[in-house]
C-alpha cells in the first residue's frame, strides 16, 4: 500500500515543477495534512467522480477535511483534498487510496452518469449533419427504441442512444 504523503511533503519532492518552491501563497498550518484525491479543469469524467466521491465519503469539508484551491500555469486549477492527522477521516482517506490502487475509480455508477451527461451535452452541441456522421459510423453500438427514438436522437438531438466511447 502507498503511503500517505503531508501537503508539504507533496509540494517538496525533488523535480516537481509545482513545488514549495514556486508556492506563492500562505505557509499554512494544513502543510502536515494527507492529501487524498484531486481534481483539475482538465479533469477525466473518472477524476471527477473520484474527487465528489472522496469528498462525500470523508463527509465533506470541515474541521477534519479541507479542499484546497489554487490556479496553476498549465492547467488552469487544481483542487485537492486534504484530511487532518490523527483524525477518523485520516483512515476513511487511507480506504481510499487502498480502494484506488485496486480499482481506479470509487463508484463506477457515478463515472457512467457523468460520462452520459458529458457524451449528451457533446451531442446536442454537434449540428445534424455531424449526428447523422457519427451515426452512420457507429450504428451497430445504437440502442435506440424504433424509429420515433432514432430521429428524436439523432436528428433533433434530444438525447445520446450510442456508446458513450465512440463520443468521448
Amino acid at each position: 500500500m502507498k503511503t500517505m504523503k503531508t501537503r508539504y511533503e507533496q509540494m517538496t519532492t525533488p523535480g516537481a515543477t509545482d513545488g514549495y518552491q514556486n508556492f506563492l501563497g500562505d505557509d499554512f498550518e494544513y502543510r502536515t495534512w494527507f492529501g487524498v484525491v484531486g481534481r483539475s479543469r482538465d479533469s477525466s469524467c473518472a477524476e471527477e467522480s473520484n474527487f465528489w466521491v472522496a469528498l462525500k465519503r470523508l463527509g465533506g469539508e470541515g474541521r477534519n477535511v479541507r479542499v484546497e484551491r489554487y490556479s496553476h500555469w498549465a492547467i488552469g486549477w487544481v483542487e485537492e483534498v486534504y484530511v487532518r492527522p490523527r483524525s477518523k477521516q485520516k483512515k476513511v482517506a487511507e480506504e481510499i487510496l487502498q480502494s484506488l490502487e485496486n480499482h481506479p475509480v470509487l463508484d463506477d455508477e457515478d463515472v457512467l452518469n457523468r460520462e452520459m451527461e458529458l457524451a449528451s451535452e457533446v451531442w446536442q452541441t454537434m449540428s445534424k449533419r455531424e449526428r447523422l456522421d457519427h451515426f452512420r459510423e457507429h450504428r451497430q453500438h445504437w440502442s435506440a427504441e424504433g424509429a420515433g427514438d432514432l430521429v428524436g436522437s439523432v436528428v433533433r438531438g434530444n438525447h445520446y442512444a450510442g456508446c458513450v466511447s465512440d463520443l468521448i
